[in-house]
């Protein structure tokens, strides 16, 4: 990326992890805990309890967020996930810095 015009200042260059990790901090602060609703998608059970899922935009826009819901939420669900269902998820978003992906 270039550096604006007249700029004086050297451009601070990150390393991968700790652009990750600051975006994700980002992510912290500006939203917090919050509510999404959208359509399941992918949804599997790992071994270890764990679920892991994409949520659709519930209006059709071509948007897809990764999800994962660890064992300890998953064993106090009320229903049988599946593909298709609308739901409203609680949660955070995060930087899964091992890919570099938004996940909630």
């Amino acid at each position: 990326m270039d550096e604006p015009r007249g700029s004086t200042a050297a451009a601070r260059v990150w390393g991968v992890a700790p652009l990750l990790l600051a975006a994700g901090d980002a992510l912290q602060v500006r939203f917090g805990a919050l509510a999404v609703r959208g359509e399941l998608s992918g949804f599997t059970r790992a071994a270890s309890g764990h679920c892991y899922f994409s949520l659709k935009d519930a209006d059709g826009a071509p948007a897809l967020l990764r999800c994962a819901m660890f064992r300890r939420v998953a064993s106090g669900l009320d229903f049988a996930p599946a593909d298709g269902q609308q739901v409203e998820l609680r949660g955070r978003l995060a930087v899964y810095e091992a890919r570099g992906d938004l996940q909630f």
